[in-house]
Order: C-alpha cells, then sequence, then structure tokens
C-alpha cells in the first residue's frame, strides 16, 4: 500500500516492519507523523526510550544447518 493512506477507528492497521536484511548494527526508532480530525501530531514508537536493535551475522562465523548438529537418521 501507497503512503500516506486514511484508516479509521473502526478500521485500524497493523504495520509490519521487515529487518531481516539488515547489514551491520542498526539502531533506530519509528516516527509516526499523523493527522486526525484536522489535528496534526507525531508519535515516537521507541521501546519506551530503548529504541530497538538489529544486527547481522559477522560474514566469517561458520552456519551449520540443525541436521549438520543432531545428525542424520
Amino acid at each position: 500500500m501507497d503512503f500516506p493512506f486514511t484508516v479509521s477507528s473502526g478500521d485500524p492497521e497493523q504495520f509490519t516492519f521487515n529487518v531481516e536484511h539488515v547489514r551491520g548494527d542498526v539502531r533506530f526508532a519509528i516516527v509516526l507523523t499523523w493527522v486526525s480530525d484536522g489535528e496534526t501530531g507525531t508519535t515516537r514508537l521507541d521501546d519506551g526510550g530503548n529504541g530497538y536493535r538489529s544486527m547481522s551475522r559477522p560474514d566469517d562465523l561458520p552456519q551449520y544447518r540443525q541436521v549438520d548438529l543432531l545428525g542424520a537418521d
């Protein structure tokens, strides 16, 4: 869906943020700017002031599949 878009109290929206393909160590907050009945506002989503964090796996770490660790049956 393209931004901006309209929602109502009877038709709320839920957002999912995909941060699976992050490179490095990323810390972030989400800032939502909104308009309701002509009034504007901003809401900061930051996990109670802690912010959010996502880290990628370093390229030089080995990877093991579960079957490799448990052995084949």
